[in-house]
């Protein structure tokens, strides 16, 4: 395309669409007002970027069958926002018959087990195939048979806190979903195993904040192509925050796969990638619970085999491949700035300007060419 016709063609685009909005009425122009759902367009450009064999486990209990669990108030509210992001497809992109949620009556041990053990197993089969895995709720510390050191299991509905080593899910067997041949394999856990309340629950006769060896259990876990991401660490309580609906790091972790975490200005711009998430994690749940007069603090295990990308970005995906355009000549300087600014104000823009934008889209997008 010759540089200087873009600014032309969406000017003429925007001119006809007034002459259309003028024969359409007053009905058409309050209707054009009303928040657009994301174009086909972008919906086709993310399915076609975005991996395309992506599974995910996601798993919330807050109702709990024994008595002697504290139920929590928002671990199933944090397991259907995931689900919910993940499988937005202008957001995580995720098919939802690849997407298993399990919460409260339905997290229970042979449950939980059998998705990770019998339904990944069917569902993955290659190297590049991303492994999600999400579970929110109580952890618990058990003491191991010898030694000081204790093992960590996550609190299953059906959970018995007096017979944890048998009823809980024990988080050495995620060495089972490490067996899988994906090398993209990632598990965050919203839950924490202090047994000093928050997100953990300790049985009768085991002192709190004493727990040790968790961390190095979850740090052994990890390894090439393994990722584990836990809300804090051994001897910490993972929040919960009534003001925000959900636990401290969830919270931080959905705004992180909404956008949030998208900020490096590479070729990967409007691709939120595992690395992103990370740093945008790491810095605000400690910096959240501190406000709360809390220290949490976020650990991370394994080393990333390439960028996983978790999600998208829309306004910096237009962002990067306005860039783009300009850096390789099809713009000219002057376009590229209408356009930045088109962008960066996409919700204050009047009914010409939307339209301008909406051809600067189809353009960036590919859906129309000017020779």
């Amino acid at each position: 395309m010759k540089p200087g016709k873009l600014l032309k063609l969406i000017v003429l685009i925007a001119l006809l669409s007034f002459a259309q909005l003028s024969i359409a009425g007053e009905r058409e122009l309050k209707d054009l007002r009303i928040k657009p759902k994301v174009d086909q367009a972008v919906l086709r450009l993310i399915a076609g970027t975005m991996p395309q064999n992506r599974y995910a486990v996601i798993i919330g209990i807050s109702d709990y069958q024994d008595p002697n669990i504290p139920d929590l108030r928002f671990a199933r509210k944090d397991a259907e926002a995931v689900y919910e992001v993940l499988t937005d497809p202008a957001i995580g992109g995720f098919k939802k018959e690849n997407v298993l949620l399990l919460v409260d009556e339905d997290a229970t041990f042979m449950n939980i087990r059998s998705a990770l053990r019998d339904w990944l197993v069917e569902k993955v089969s290659g190297e590049d195939d991303l492994v999600f895995i999400f579970f929110s709720g109580h952890g618990a510390p058990e003491p191991k048979l010898k030694g000081e050191e204790f093992d960590a299991y996550l609190v299953a509905y059906d959970t018995k806190i007096d017979r944890i080593r048998s009823t809980g899910f024990p988080m050495s067997e995620l060495k089972e979903v490490f067996n899988l041949p994906s090398r993209k394999i990632v598990v965050m856990l919203d839950c924490c195993y202090s047994g000093a309340g928050g997100r953990s629950i300790i049985r009768e006769g085991l002192r709190p904040g004493l727990v040790a060896g968790i961390d190095e259990e979850i740090m052994r876990l990890g390894g090439e192509g393994r990722i584990i991401i836990t809300s804090s660490t051994e001897k910490q309580v993972s929040l919960e925050l009534e003001e925000v609906g959900h636990g401290v790091f969830t919270y931080c972790l959905l705004e992180a796969l909404k956008g949030k975490a998208d900020t490096k200005s590479d070729g990967l711009l409007g691709y939120v990638t595992l690395d992103e998430v990370w740093d945008y994690l790491k810095r605000k749940v400690p910096e959240l619970a501190r406000k709360k007069g809390i220290k949490q603090t976020p650990i991370r295990s394994g080393i990333e085999t390439g960028d996983v990308i978790l999600a998208v970005n829309i306004p910096k995906l237009f962002q990067g491949r306005l860039m783009r355009a300009y850096t390789s000549g099809q713009i000219t300087g002057r376009e590229y700035e209408l356009g930045k600014k088109l962008l960066a104000n996409e919700g204050k823009l009047s009914e010409g300007e939307r339209r301008m934008l909406k051809a600067l889209k189809d353009f960036l997008l590919g859906e129309i060419s000017v020779e």
